[in-house]
């Protein structure tokens, strides 16, 4: 038996990878049902502060809000994130949260049935790069013990190691 075939099959059903590349078309920045929120931690706060090139405090003044028991989020404009712009997208995008940076994989789309939902909305799931499954689950291992959507691993999904 050859060593790749001796690999443990991981039963995921994203074992072969999925595709997916940002379009920058910002409906993931756009609100939906519901209002859309990005939830941000200390090391975001930090990176949008060297991007625009002002003190973190700036940044928590002029872009953050405190929502108590959520902590610090993005401010919305009507319909949409702050740093939402409808000609050029996310005006940010080098630096924007590690919410957006791991769209897709988020835990919660870890289950089938919501990476079908994310496909109706996003233009850039299954489109594009192809990301193997340890890519995948790395990724939405990062947003594990932060706030906001995709915190919690599915549990019927091995949690990677």
């Amino acid at each position: 038996m050859s060593t790749k075939a001796q690999k443990k099959d991981t039963g995921v059903w994203y074992k072969d990878g999925l595709q997916f590349t940002c379009t920058r078309c910002g409906k993931c920045c756009q609100d939906r049902e519901d209002p859309t929120f990005v939830f941000l931690e200390e090391d975001d706060i930090q990176r949008l502060s060297e991007c625009m090139n002002i003190s973190p405090k700036q940044v928590l003044q002029r872009y953050c809000q405190w929502s108590g028991e959520d902590g610090y989020t993005l401010k919305r404009k009507p319909g949409s994130c702050i740093f939402f712009d409808e000609c050029i997208g996310c005006r940010v995008y080098p630096a924007r949260p590690l919410q957006c940076r791991t769209w897709p994989f988020w835990p919660w789309n870890m289950r089938q049935e919501n990476w079908n939902d994310a496909v109706k909305f996003c233009p850039g799931c299954n489109k594009g790069e192809k990301h193997n499954a340890r890519e995948i689950e790395t990724t939405a291992k990062m947003m594990l013990g932060r706030r906001g959507e995709g915190s919690l691993w599915p549990g019927e999904i091995s949690l990677p190691k």
